[in-house]
């Protein structure tokens, strides 16, 4: 609880910027800020202010089993199969393989995480935001 709270004093320094996105309330739990990263509003503040820090995810992948929600801090090289919505922070590398039909995926990139689709099934349309694609 204390990391949340230290995550919504964060948020209030960029007051302005969550005011105007409409996007932090400064109530979430831990449950709907994991929604709250996913959605596309949410993925586009993290994106534009660059929020949460890097720190900030280390502090919450010690507590939280991020990977349960699709992020992925500090993962190293790793290997992923056909997942609908990824969050990659900091020293991650990963190779995704989309061998199965799903219309809609998602992959955001935070903090110099870097990411290589290494098989796409033809329908597949992957929407990588953030930093870096590695083209294979």
């Amino acid at each position: 609880m204390e990391l949340i709270k230290n995550l919504q004093k964060q948020a209030q320094t960029k007051s302005k910027c969550v005011k105007k996105a409409g996007i932090f309330k400064g109530t979430e739990n831990f449950e709907e800020l994991m929604e709250l990263l996913q959605s596309e509003l949410g993925v586009e503040f993290c994106l534009k202010y660059n929020f949460p820090t890097l720190e900030v995810f280390q502090e919450f992948n010690k507590v939280y089993n991020l990977t349960d929600y699709g992020i992925y801090v500090d993962s190293g090289k790793i290997q992923l199969h056909n997942k609908a919505f990824i969050l990659a922070v900091g020293d991650t590398h990963l190779i995704i393989n989309y061998d199965t039909e799903n219309k809609e995926n998602k992959v955001v990139l935070m903090h110099d995480a870097i990411v290589e689709i290494a098989n796409k099934y033809d329908s597949n349309e992957v929407m990588v935001l953030g930093a870096e694609l590695v083209e294979n």
